[in-house]
């Protein structure tokens, strides 16, 4: 289902939502500018340059940069563009089990300001969420399967407040939260 609120309201132009009618979310996939005397749109733009100028962050099936690994596993290797807020790392991507965030993989991304790692995960490697200047909270999934955290992996976090760690690790490197 479309919606586009422009055509309800007598507006000129407004956000263009989806809904698939499974949980009443809205969804902005777009924004229309103008409209024409029968109702239609006369003009539109990208989501992504939408989400841009609005502040938020898109989660399409390609917002990750990952290896495959063996025996059905994936590791996260970045991300496909710059993120802004709430980073929930999912627990399955491309039909495989997230098990490592590998060196550098969210370093320098300076809108983050959240990161949720999931339960599957086992390894953050060196610097993997190094200089996320505005990082406030990383949180691992209950019954976190985490094992290592290695050096560096919070370096310049300037702003983090709090990392909600679970009982399984066995290995925290030197520095992890080193400035």
């Amino acid at each position: 289902i479309i919606t586009d609120i422009a055509s309800q309201g007598g507006d000129s132009g407004g956000p263009l939502y989806f809904d698939d009618g499974t949980n009443n979310e809205l969804r902005l996939i777009g924004m229309v500018f103008g409209g024409s005397s029968s109702g239609g749109t006369s003009a539109s733009c990208r989501i992504r340059e939408v989400m841009k100028i609005l502040g938020v962050t898109p989660s399409t099936n390609e917002f990750l940069k990952t290896t495959n690994l063996s025996n059905n596993k994936i590791r996260i290797d970045g991300l496909q563009f710059d993120y802004q807020g709430k980073l929930e790392i999912p627990s399955l991507y491309k039909g495989r089990v997230v098990t490592e965030i590998n060196s550098n993989a969210f370093s320098n991304q300076k809108s983050l300001r959240e990161v949720v790692i999931p339960s599957t995960g086992t390894t953050i490697a060196n610097a993997a969420l190094m200089n996320c200047i505005n990082l406030e909270n990383v949180t691992f999934g209950a019954y976190s399967g985490l094992y290592d955290i290695n050096s560096y992996a919070f370096q310049q976090c300037f702003n983090l407040k709090s990392i909600v760690l679970s009982n399984a690790i066995h290995n925290v490197s030197a520095g992890i939260l080193a400035y």
